[in-house]
C-alpha cells in the first residue's frame, strides 16, 4: 500500500490559525478600547494613534516593492505586483484620519507634530527591519493582523449617537470596517497561492506574532492610560545660578517622575 501523502497546509491558513490564538488579547483590548468609556477624548487618541500607524504603511509598502525589485529571487517577482496594488489602495489614508480629526473639533496639525508614542515606532519600525535584513514577505504578515480584525461592524454608528459627534468623525473607522473584510480575503486567497519553504513560513509567522504583541502594546494605553515613558519626561532643572551651583546648599528640583504611583 502507498505511503499518505500529506498535503502542505497553506501559508494563508497556517497563518489565520497563529493569529486566531493570538487574537483573543488583542480582541480584548478592542473591547475595552470601544466600550462605554469611548467618549470624544478616548476617541481622538485613537484617531492620533492610528495616524501615527497608518502614516508608515505606505512608505512600508514603497520600500517592499523596492526590495522586491532589487532581489531575484522568485517569490519576491510574486510579491512585488502585489505590494504595488497595495501601495496604491493605501495612498491618501493617513489624510481620512486628519479629515476625521478635524471634524471633532480638534487641529490636524496637531497629529502632524505630534511624536509618535514608543510603543507605534517599534510596531511601525519592526516591519522595515524585516523588509530590509530578511526578506520583503515579512510585510504579509503585518498586513494581515491588521486586515483579518477590523472594527467591529456598526462600531462607528455607536460611537457617533454616543459621543455627539458628527458622521464626518468616523469615515475612516467605517470604511475599514467595510473594506477591510474584502482586502482580508484577496489577501488570504493570495498567501494560499504561494509555495513557501519551511524558512518563509517560520519568517511569515514570526513577523505576524511580533506585529500582534505590538499592536496590543500600541492600543493598551488608550484604554488603560499608562504611566509616561521616561522618553515623555522633562529632562531635570537646577535652581540657582551657574556660579553657585557647587555651593548652594538648595536641593536641585527636578522633574522627573517620582517612584511613588
Amino acid at each position: 500500500m502507498p505511503a499518505e501523502t500529506l498535503t502542505p497546509v497553506p501559508a494563508g491558513l497556517r497563518l489565520r490559525l497563529l493569529l486566531d490564538r493570538l487574537a483573543p488579547a488583542l480582541a480584548a483590548v478592542a473591547a475595552g478600547l470601544w466600550d462605554e468609556g469611548c467618549q470624544v477624548d478616548r476617541y481622538r487618541a485613537w484617531l492620533r494613534t492610528s495616524h501615527q500607524v497608518v502614516r508608515a504603511t505606505t512608505p512600508l509598502l514603497a520600500e517592499a516593492v523596492q526590495e522586491c525589485l532589487r532581489r531575484e529571487d522568485p517569490l519576491s517577482a510574486e510579491l512585488a505586483p502585489y505590494f504595488a496594488v497595495q501601495l496604491t489602495e493605501e495612498h491618501g489614508h493617513d489624510r481620512w484620519l486628519l479629515d476625521d480629526y478635524a471634524a471633532t473639533g480638534a487641529d490636524p496639525a496637531e497629529l502632524l507634530a505630534a511624536p509618535p508614542t514608543p510603543a507605534v515606532a517599534r510596531f511601525a519600525g519592526a516591519p522595515g527591519y524585516w523588509i530590509r535584513h530578511v526578506h520583503p514577505l515579512a510585510l504579509l504578515g503585518h498586513i494581515a493582523l491588521l486586515e483579518w480584525y477590523p472594527p467591529p461592524a456598526g462600531v462607528a454608528d455607536r460611537l457617533a449617537a454616543r459621543t455627539g459627534l458628527p458622521a464626518a468623525a468616523f469615515r475612516t473607522l467605517a470604511a475599514h470596517a467595510a473594506l477591510d473584510t474584502g482586502h482580508g480575503g484577496a489577501l488570504r486567497a493570495f498567501l494560499d497561492s504561494l509555495v513557501l519553504t519551511g524558512a518563509q513560513h517560520r519568517l511569515l509567522l514570526t513577523a505576524a506574532a511580533t506585529s500582534a504583541d505590538g499592536l496590543v502594546d500600541v492600543l493598551a494605553p488608550l484604554v488603560r492610560p499608562a504611566r509616561r515613558h521616561p522618553t515623555e519626561e522633562s529632562w531635570p532643572t537646577r535652581t540657582g545660578s551657574p556660579s553657585s551651583a557647587s555651593t548652594s546648599t538648595t536641593p536641585a528640583t527636578s522633574s522627573w517622575p517620582s517612584s511613588t504611583p
